[in-house]
């Protein structure tokens, strides 16, 4: 079984392209950024 983390993620910037999202995001420096983006891309996509 798979465990879920939240991770309070503050976004500082967002632009939106056509083809492109560009975030700058503040996060605790504990956390690994491999799994930042993984929980970010799992919102996105729940959200679409």
């Amino acid at each position: 079984m798979a465990s879920i983390r939240v991770t309070e993620i503050e976004v500082q910037s967002l632009q939106i392209e056509p083809d492109h999202v560009y975030l700058l995001v503040l996060v605790s420096p504990t956390e690994v950024p491999c799994d930042v983006v993984r929980q970010i891309k799992g919102l996105s996509a729940q959200r679409l």
